[in-house]
């Protein structure tokens, strides 16, 4: 398993970071960099989840589908369900807590295994080449 953590400290609120994991609508694109305009697809959402699928900007080939959910107040959490470069199980979470003074820390951390084949081998290339600062 390849495992990335990274931390930032964000002059936004807690809920504006998470607020901006949680958001599907056609400005994901623009706060999501690895996430292709047009290519977001929410198959279902609730109250404190949501089933996506979502093609990547930086190889328009890959997509994965996972399922966000925030049931807990400080993070939101994406378990990939199916993916042509990831295998299911994969993760990406992202928490945030309110800083003195205002603000946030912010924490990201991907657990990343890869599919067998061309795609899955390209992914963690670039995973292993990006590492933090990719991220």
């Amino acid at each position: 398993m390849f495992t990335v953590k990274v931390s930032a400290v964000s002059s936004a609120a807690p809920e504006r970071v998470l607020g901006a994991a949680r958001d599907f609508s056609e400005r994901r694109p623009k706060v999501w960099r690895n996430v292709k305009a047009g290519h977001v697809e929410v198959h279902e959402s609730g109250p404190d989840f949501a089933d996506v699928t979502e093609r990547l900007s930086i190889a328009r080939s890959f997509w994965e589908r996972g399922r966000y959910e925030w049931s807990q107040p400080d993070s939101v959490k994406q378990t990939v369900t199916d993916s042509n470069v990831l295998e299911p199980g994969s993760t990406w979470e992202l928490r945030a807590a309110a800083r003195d003074g205002g603000g946030s820390d912010v924490e990201m951390v991907l657990q990343r295994n890869f599919r067998s084949g061309l795609r899955g081998s390209v992914g963690n290339l670039m995973n292993h080449l990006g590492g933090k600062r990719g991220w």
